[in-house]
């Protein structure tokens, strides 16, 4: 009997190319733990850290457009926002790009990204 074969994932350039914005990021100098806090724990420091990071624009697209990956996007900080932010942020404006344009223009930190509804323009 013979073993199943291993999955294999192989990353082609141009995917190599979308994350290099990582080697930017400053919660790689950093480590994880801040951007990972226990449920009902602080992420006060992931936001100070996400707050003068030059790439969280970029970070926060990649969660936003992962979403719907089976265990991506949806833990940790991720752009200065948490999972439920970035949730809103999709539902409310459907694409990552206008995602974004609006978490940057809210300074997109956790504590000042307004979720509240939109009027329509009349």
């Amino acid at each position: 009997m013979s073993a199943a074969p291993l999955l294999q994932i192989v990353m082609q350039p141009a995917d190599l190319a979308e994350l290099e914005w990582q080697d930017k990021a400053l919660c790689a100098e950093v480590g994880s733990d801040f951007f990972y806090p226990e449920k009902g724990g602080s992420s006060r420091e992931a936001r100070s850290v996400c707050a003068s990071c030059q790439v969280r624009g970029e970070c926060l697209a990649d969660a936003l457009a992962r979403m719907g990956e089976y265990g991506s996007g949806k833990h940790g900080v991720w752009g200065g926002t948490t999972f439920s932010q970035r949730e809103w942020l999709l539902g409310h404006f459907g694409a990552v790009q206008l995602a974004v344009s609006y978490a940057m223009e809210q300074d997109c930190t956790i504590d000042t990204v307004d979720m509240q509804p939109r009027k329509a323009a009349a």
